[in-house]
């Protein structure tokens, strides 16, 4: 009898133990009332601009064109303009109204205008800058041309109308009488 009480105790022991590794093993598997931390990684802003060079072709003097600039954020964060700047022939070439921030994986169409003053070419830069993490200042080449608008022609026969370049078409319009 001496053997029985070792023999209850080893098997209870050995009981025990698998129902504490069966507890232990319930317990990982079904986490419901685990608390656990979620990280997010968030991309910093990244600035996208539509185009290295903004050419307005032929304009007639003092007349103004407008075009647009398309600027993404690519990042996951928001990406503020600390400055926008054009530099070269500033005077002709304007920037319209903006919001100076795009939203995370947002778009803007940024206006700019030029309107020339002398029959000439007009070179200008718009430097963009901002928080961006993969460009801090960007750059658009802007271009354009100014050209006297007055067509003359006879009275017998009037001018056709004249592709200035691929983005402009010159139309002759009579104002007032024809005066040789």
């Amino acid at each position: 009898m001496l053997g029985f009480p070792n023999l209850f105790s080893g098997c209870l022991m050995r009981s025990l133990i698998y129902l504490f590794v069966l507890m232990i093993s319930l317990g990982t598997l079904n986490c419901g009332g685990c608390e656990s931390e979620a990280f997010v990684v968030r991309n910093p802003p990244l600035l996208v601009v539509g185009t290295d060079v903004l050419d307005f072709g032929l304009l007639p003097l003092d007349y103004t064109a407008t075009r647009k600039i398309q600027l993404v954020n690519a990042g996951d964060q928001k990406l503020v303009f600390e400055d926008l700047v054009i530099s070269g022939d500033a005077e002709v070439f304007f920037l319209g109204p903006n919001e100076g921030e795009i939203a995370f994986g947002e778009s803007i169409d940024l206006l700019v205008s030029f309107t020339p003053t002398e029959e000439k070419k007009y070179e200008g830069l718009l430097t963009l800058t901002s928080n961006s993490r993969n460009k801090a200042e960007a750059e658009v080449q802007l271009l354009g041309e100014g050209f006297e608008e007055v067509i003359c022609g006879t009275c017998d026969q009037l001018p056709e109308d004249v592709c200035a370049d691929e983005n402009t078409l010159l139309v002759y319009t009579e104002e007032g009488e024809c005066v040789e």
